[in-house]
């Protein structure tokens, strides 16, 4: 009996709470989630774990989410891995600026999760 890989998705975040009830969710859905507090070890850990999907807030403790997606597109082997913004920024000159640095979507908080899971699976089919 073969067993199907699990998609491996990195959430950072630095809001406890926003990691705790995105991950609960995402597991409950059958991904393996895993996450960060902040950019430099969002990078660190993207670098390490290759994910199928990072998922990141905007605004974190040092690099924040505009410079993460800078890095990790500038990396070869980490530059094919999709990213979804989350962040309270409705702004379209943040989501203009997200989507043209490489983010493959971009969800304005607060979102419905159903809308949160159908991104992140037709994310992760598109890639696939």
């Amino acid at each position: 009996m073969g067993s199907l890989l699990k998609k491996r998705i990195l959430l950072i975040d630095d809001h406890s709470p926003n990691l705790e009830n995105l991950t609960e969710i995402l597991e409950m859905e059958g991904y393996q989630v895993f996450f960060s507090h902040n950019g430099e070890e969002g990078i660190l850990l993207t670098k390490a774990q290759l994910p199928n999907l990072v998922i990141s807030d905007i605004k974190l403790p040092g690099i924040d989410g505009f410079e993460l997606i800078k890095q990790l597109k500038a990396n070869p082997s980490t530059q094919q891995i999709p990213i979804l913004l989350l962040s309270a920024f409705s702004e379209k000159s943040m989501i203009n600026k997200g989507l043209e640095l490489g983010a493959k979507g971009y969800l304005v908080k607060p979102f419905g999760m159903e809308e949160m899971l159908i991104t992140v699976q037709k994310i992760i089919t598109d890639i696939n």
